[in-house]
């Protein structure tokens, strides 16, 4: 498939109960680089990494584009010390950049804010680029980059350029950090109001602080606050007066007439949903899966699956559960359960030709040959951590994937893990039990 022109039809590959189905679209699947960027010189040529956004997009009813697939391509993916800081590529995903020693380093708090955004599924998934990329207010990375003054490696033809954070063009290759940031991210107030602060200090004293916001305006609003140079970070005093001052410095810009026009005229328009056809059926329990219909419970007859459609249709066919096809990217009960390589996926936000060449577990997947069950599943039995089932195999793919890559987890690693399926009978504490039953179970060897 490499490097070759892709058309399908994907009519009747999502859940009927969706309401949206992906239309006819382009796939186009670069070799390198150079192909990549000219692909993308196309006028409605649109650029997938992580596919969270394009997916989604797609779903509530975008118009049919060509979409560039960018993944696998070779070191675009990487974080690596940069000529004044660190690159981080356009393909890292967000949990790299949360483990990454080289920018913890390089930028303290950046990876520690950044293991708050999202969730686990969403982060092994989404990219750093693609989250600045969608344009999206509500999102953490134009503020966040915006504060710590990145910029964007781009290729434009044969050319390599920077750009400043706000301003791609061509193929993103990746987004330069300067060394020196101490940097923090308040998201509480999120989607409303996002703060992030980054600041050189210099034997505890302020060298220069940037202070950003984002959320509430299309472009994030930023100013370096020229007051607080010289200012004692270790006063007591300067938590409590500086600070504020600071936000009247970025609330009076973003007050401005330019960016009231920005406001405005670039405002992100509100999804909604396609109206039903009138010769639709009304919705029922039937979902259809590669344009068969069978039951919640039943096998789709059809043994291949389109490469536009969604991977929710195919891993359903060895699921105990199915995807809503709504994208819910926050989270959700039963968010398409299941693991690529051994991380957690959200399959209703990937396209089947995304798993080509890579392995794919559904709960099924967690079968004994000898037909005993998996300690993950034990556990969740003798804990009595079910209910009604419906989130049970997201959780059960969830544990398992935690504890195959941390035996030990502590609280807050399991919580956070846990937060990317919902529970709706309130059954948390009882799941969080059963996931610490399973890594006694995995440690004792049953």
């Amino acid at each position: 498939m490499d490097g070759t022109l892709h058309t399908t039809e994907a009519s009747g590959t999502l859940p009927l109960r969706s309401r949206a189905l992906i239309p006819p679209l382009t796939l186009l699947r670069p070799r390198d680089v150079d192909e990549a960027a000219a692909m993308l010189a196309a006028p409605d040529a649109l650029p997938m990494a992580g596919g969270v956004e394009v997916i989604a997009g797609l779903k509530f009813g975008g118009p049919p584009r060509t979409v560039v697939l960018l993944r696998g391509l070779v070191g675009l993916d990487r974080i690596e010390a940069g000529a004044e800081g660190v690159r981080i590529g356009a393909l890292a995903t967000h949990e790299r950049v949360v483990r990454d020693p080289l920018l913890r380093a390089a930028v303290p708090g950046l990876a520690e804010a950044w293991g708050h955004v999202a969730n686990i599924r969403i982060r092994h998934q989404g990219t750093l680029a693609g989250c600045l990329l969608a344009g999206l207010p509500q999102y953490d990375a134009p503020p966040a980059l915006a504060a710590l003054d990145a910029r964007l490696v781009c290729r434009v033809g044969h050319e390599t350029i920077m750009l400043p954070w706000h301003a791609p063009r061509g193929l993103v290759l990746g987004i330069d950090i300067p060394g020196g940031w101490r940097f923090a991210h308040e998201r509480s107030l999120r989607p409303w109001l996002i703060v992030s602060a980054a600041g050189r200090f210099e034997r505890g004293r302020v060298r220069s602080l940037r202070l950003a916001l984002g959320g509430a305006h299309r472009r994030a609003v930023a100013a370096d606050l020229d007051e607080a140079v010289g200012l004692d970070a270790r006063s007591p005093r300067a938590p409590r007066t500086r600070p504020r001052r600071g936000l009247g410095v970025v609330s009076s810009r973003a007050r401005s007439p330019a960016s009231r026009h920005a406001r405005r005229g670039l405002a992100t328009p509100r999804r909604r949903r396609p109206r039903r056809p009138p010769d639709r059926p009304p919705r029922r329990c039937l979902k259809e899966r590669n344009g068969s219909p069978s039951t919640s419970t039943g096998v789709a007859s059809s043994p291949r699956c389109r490469p536009t459609g969604c991977s929710s249709t195919c891993c359903a066919r060895s699921s105990a559960s199915s995807a809503c096809g709504r994208a819910a990217t926050a989270g959700c009960a039963a968010p398409a359960p299941c693991s690529i390589d051994g991380a957690p996926a959200t399959a209703c936000l990937l396209l089947a030709v995304e798993a080509d060449g890579r392995r794919v577990t559904t709960i099924r997947g967690l079968d004994r040959a000898d037909g005993s069950l998996h300690p993950v599943q034990r556990a969740f039995l003798e804990e009595r951590a079910l209910q009604c089932g419906s989130c049970t195999p997201a959780m059960v793919l969830l544990a398992s994937a935690l504890l195959a890559e941390d035996p030990a987890p502590n609280e807050e690693t399991i919580r956070s893990w846990m937060s990317a399926a919902l529970c709706r009978c309130g059954g948390g504490a009882a799941i969080l039990r059963a996931v610490r039953r399973a890594a006694t179970l995995i440690r004792e060897g049953a």
